[in-house]
């Protein structure tokens, strides 16, 4: 004979929903201490910790003659260079320790079609500092993009004057034929 392994419930053995609300009226200061425990906690902690600012720069470089002036691992290495640190603690008056870090520019590329977008970004406590800081970097990496567009630009006036030479010399050899 088989036995039903089926637990017979007696009504008397339900919970009412008033003795679950009288259960929790009788612990209601435990409820309310509890509570007020972890937003004074919360509201410390989130007072405590300090403002992390992000300050972001991109620069859009250009290609030159189907090529970019420099290419993004260039730029990047540039910026996180020992060098360009020194330049920006001696601008500044910042010790090296604030911007030391491999970790201290956080820099992307996207590469489109013709042109080249890097970002960099910083996070700080000082948001003022940040952007001066930004603004050093990308004034170097300008100043040094316009030197190699200054000289692409000698090449290409040198080649434009030895290929007019070479079309007067060209005339001057049609004319007297």
């Amino acid at each position: 004979m088989k036995k039903d392994n089926k637990t017979q419930l007696n009504p008397d053995d339900e919970v009412q929903l008033i003795d679950l609300l009288l259960v929790l009226w009788k612990r209601k200061w435990l409820i309310i201490v509890g509570t007020l425990i972890c937003v004074v906690t919360a509201g410390i902690v989130a007072f405590n910790i300090p403002k992390v600012y992000e300050v972001s720069s991109s620069i859009e470089v250009r290609q030159i003659e189907d090529r970019f002036l420099e290419e993004p691992p260039v730029i990047s290495q540039k910026i996180k260079s020992a060098s360009l640190k020194e330049k920006i603690t001696q601008e500044l008056s910042i010790p090296l320790e604030e911007i030391s870090g491999e970790d201290f520019f956080k820099i992307s590329s996207q590469t489109g079609k013709d042109s080249l977008v890097l970002t960099t970004k910083i996070e700080t406590d000082k948001p003022n500092q940040g952007i001066k800081i930004l603004e050093i970097v990308n004034q170097t990496i300008l100043k040094d993009h316009q030197k190699k567009i200054e000289e692409a630009k000698e090449e290409l006036t040198g080649k434009v004057t030895l290929n007019q030479n070479r079309i007067r010399e060209t005339e001057t050899q049609i004319e007297s034929l």
